[in-house]
């Protein structure tokens, strides 16, 4: 049985939110804008419907995970 795997997403919170995310119509969105090649490869080779997401927001006070998704 395969495992779930949980990413770390970071957003400032002005530019997108984990409240944006939330209020996407299908509740996904799609991630662009991702300049670290490593990353952007993680995103579209091992990324799998059914992980988990850890939203952070940066650039924020506290500086924290704002929500799962």
């Amino acid at each position: 049985m395969p495992e779930n795997r949980y990413w770390l997403f970071k957003s400032e919170p002005n530019t997108y939110s984990f409240d944006d995310l939330m209020n996407e119509p299908d509740g996904w969105a799609e991630w662009d804008g991702v300049r670290n090649y490593q990353a952007r490869n993680s995103m579209r080779d091992d990324m799998k419907v059914g992980d988990g997401i850890l939203f952070y927001h940066s650039n924020a006070k506290p500086l924290s995970v704002v929500g799962v998704a």
